[in-house]
């Protein structure tokens, strides 16, 4: 990239706004003595705490975006939101500092059960921080016999989960040991589980083998209940298919149930064809608003690019069918020269309240608070497979097409409300397909996208391409009554705090986080989701959650850096970075020993194969001119894996154990790609 190169010592700093287990602050006067004079572009793809970046600081304006990735999703929310949304953050930080003054462990108890996967930004933002400042936390999501993802603490006794069984006893109790976090390759959600907990796995591929050609029933032959320390990258996690709880639609019902002014009431509503009426709905889930006059809904528009024309008429022929006699308005706005757009529109108060019923909340609203908050109702959650297809070709039709990469196609969809987005990936599992999940952040905009690249299934969608498309994902296999799904990630953590199962009915299997596991009533879910925040709220006595001074700081960094965040696998750095740039690397930990309290890692959860893959990134990516350093713990494997590059030994106090006496000091690695 041709750039001006930066010159150290001549930036803003700020302290992280978030402490974080491994966290490099009291290295980072270390390793800017140790980086490169100039380099170009910043590149932390295990960014944490994000101590030295925030030291270092550096300015987009004149050496391009940093680039801050990692795998943790509630992470990277919560830097967007400082980023993007300073002055909200700082407004909930300052609730949560009034509110927990007041109300202590009971409101810390309160937010750490409300699960940040349905909130905004700022929302994650602020409830990361609020948390991070008074503990190390408990939240797992359970999926119901509704379709609804519950946090573990929330199920009570008598409830019905995913797969009919009911919840028999709950358990709470104090844990002190291992946990683990698997990601698998392409689902919204990482699964973190006690070591020794039983997962519904399959072995990964024979050794040896440079691809997996088992049968189905092969792969189903060797299926079984696993520690999930015992998992390791390239195993198969079970992720459900379809689901036995099908509801008819309460479609008349829910419209009588709707009380308006005598004039509105000659609207009839005539549910005759209900594929189309539920393809309608995908329309408005893509596209769609309610039409408001003084802050209530008058109608709802559905908005197309104006070269769809048979989805613009397939709409207005529905609305015309199942509402007799309302007047639909089509506005061509690319005649009048503003945009492609064609908003096809109903003006009915009775319409209008109608589809808040079926999909309530909005996708964008002035208010923070309303934003991002769209949601496809219960009703249509546990609807029939036929109609919840339908509702996904209409949301599709909206936000979807055919994208080629190559000589190969997939079938994309796209959502900026990461909750309506896993719901719509859940319907597809139901409908017998398999999606694919991943995040990116088009103009600095989080966007979910959930995608199918099996012909069979593009077809059934109703899309058809010219480019063939992968009938096989080597990622996703349909086994049984399951999907596989290989594992990417498996992260193993020391934790000690509280954790949460349940006791269940008939074959005692759960769906928590996305992935089939058994009860296991002796062997513990721990409540976290995303394993972020790992140990009960702490004790302090006054802690400064409200820190507006901090996080403008930081917030004015991460501008300055005009930062982009990319979750997932650290491998994506290959295709970004380029000659100058630098790239820090601050991976899990090589495992000292068994229970090294230290980094949070060991050799089960970031293990050889890992370790030596990183190693091979960093001299290919050395190769190419770009500048490469890496933190990791002094052991054999890694002054093996790096013989060949300048190492530095430092040392200093270890920080995760809860007790500071036991923080004894610690001998880390400085690598660098370059010569001293």
């Amino acid at each position: 990239m041709a750039a001006e190169q930066l010159e150290l010592g001549t930036d803003p700093k700020a302290l992280p706004f978030l402490k974080w287990v491994g966290g490099k602050r009291k290295l980072v006067p270390t390793i800017r003595a140790l980086m490169p004079t100039k380099y170009n572009r910043y590149m932390e793809p295990f960014v944490g705490g994000g101590a030295l970046f925030f030291d270092v600081a550096p300015d987009a304006e004149r050496h391009g975006a940093a680039y801050l990735g990692d795998i943790n999703e509630e992470l990277l929310t919560a830097y967007y939101g400082v980023q993007h949304h300073t002055d909200t953050v700082l407004e909930l930080l300052y609730e949560h500092q009034q509110r927990h003054i007041q109300l202590g462990k009971t409101y810390f108890k309160e937010m750490r059960a409300h699960p940040w996967s349905v909130e905004g930004p700022d929302f994650v933002a602020a409830r990361t921080i609020y948390l991070n400042k008074t503990c190390f936390t408990p939240g797992a999501m359970v999926l119901t016999d509704a379709e609804e993802y519950v946090p573990i603490e929330e199920v009570r006794g008598g409830q019905r989960l995913w797969s009919g069984n009911v919840v028999e006893q709950t358990l709470k109790q104090w844990y002190s040991g291992k946990i683990v976090r698997i990601h698998g390759s392409g689902v919204p959600f990482t699964l973190s589980v006690t070591a020794d907990h039983p997962v519904m796995a399959i072995p990964g591929r024979p050794v040896g083998a440079r691809s997996d050609k088992r049968t189905a029933e092969q792969m189903l032959s060797e299926m079984k209940l696993t520690p999930a320390g015992e998992l390791r990258v390239n195993d198969y996690l079970l992720t459900p298919r379809q689901s036995a709880h099908v509801e008819p639609v309460p479609w008349r019902a829910m419209w009588d149930s709707i009380t308006v002014a005598t004039q509105a009431k000659d609207i009839k509503f005539k549910i005759g064809n209900e594929e189309a009426f539920a393809r309608l709905i995908g329309y408005y889930a893509a596209q769609g608003h309610i039409i408001r006059q003084y802050g209530t809904a008058s109608g709802i528009g559905l908005c197309f690019n104006s070269s769809k024309t048979e989805h613009i008429q397939d709409a207005v022929d529905t609305l015309r069918s199942v509402f007799p006699g309302v007047h639909v308005q089509v506005d061509d706005f690319s005649q009048r020269g503003e945009g492609q757009k064609v908003q096809v529109a109903v003006t009915s108060v009775k319409v209008g309240r109608f589809m808040e019923l079926l999909v309530p909340g909005q996708s964008w609203a002035t208010k923070p608070s309303r934003r991002r908050s769209k949601r496809l109702s219960v009703a249509l959650m546990v609807a029939a497979p036929r109609l919840q297809l339908e509702i996904l070709k209409g949301w599709l039709r909206g936000d979807g097409h055919c994208r080629v990469r190559g000589n190969r196609a997939e079938l994309v969809g796209t959502c900026s409300v990461l909750p309506l987005a896993r719901q719509l990936y859940r319907m597809a599992q139901r409908c017998d397909l398999r999606p694919s999940w991943r995040l990116y952040w088009p103009g600095g905009n989080e966007m979910a996208v959930v995608s199918f690249c099996n012909l069979s299934e593009v077809q059934k969608l109703g899309f058809a391409t010219d480019v063939p498309i992968a009938r096989v994902s080597p990622h996703r296999k349909v086994v049984g009554d399951y999907v596989a799904t290989r594992i990417r990630d498996v992260v193993a953590l020391e934790y000690e705090g509280f954790v949460h199962n349940l006791e269940v009915s008939n074959d005692k299997l759960l769906c928590v986080d996305g992935v089939v596991s058994h009860n296991c009533f002796n062997g513990l879910y721990r409540v976290n989701k995303k394993g972020v925040f790992n140990t009960p709220m702490g004790r302090y006595d006054a802690p400064r959650i409200w820190d507006p001074v901090g996080v403008r700081a930081c917030a004015s960094v991460l501008k300055r850096a005009a930062a982009e965040y990319h979750v997932g696998n650290y491998q994506s750095i290959y295709n970004k970075a380029e000659k100058g740039d630098f790239v820090y690397f601050d991976p899990p930990y090589d495992g000292v020993s068994a229970t090294a309290n230290f980094t949070g890692y060991d050799k089960e959860g970031f293990g050889e194969e890992q370790q030596t893959k990183l190693a091979e990134l960093f001299q290919e990516l050395t190769d190419d001119g770009v500048y490469c350093m890496l933190s990791n713990s002094d052991t054999p494997l890694i002054r093996k894996l790096y013989a060949d590059h300048p190492i530095r030994v430092v040392s200093r106090p270890g920080s995760v154990s809860s007790n500071p006496k036991k923080r004894a000091p610690v001998n880390e690695l400085l690598i660098r790609g370059w010569a001293w």
